[in-house]
């Protein structure tokens, strides 16, 4: 377990290992944001369920394609397989 700068290639590696939101404590504003990553089943949906809660939420497919690497900010914890 380790934490990286958040990349396209940590970004890619999440997918890979089934992973599809980044989830933070922090505000976007905050010096140094630090994204979990999770699996849910269906992200339009979860993303409607949490719409009126003040989450920092990254849906990891949107930020591939829409941000370009210097936009994405903070560290992202980077679970092994063996965990």
């Amino acid at each position: 377990m380790q934490f990286e700068k958040l990349s396209h290639e940590a970004l890619r590696e999440l997918i890979g290992r089934g992973y599809n939101i980044l989830s933070s404590n922090d505000e976007l504003w905050d010096k140094n944001v630090v994204w979990f990553p999770e699996t849910v089943a269906d992200v339009k949906d979860y993303l409607m369920q949490v719409a009126d809660e003040e989450a920092t939420l990254l849906v990891i497919d949107d930020a591939l394609n829409n941000l370009e690497e210097e936009e994405l900010i903070g560290d992202v914890f980077m679970i092994s397989s063996l965990d």
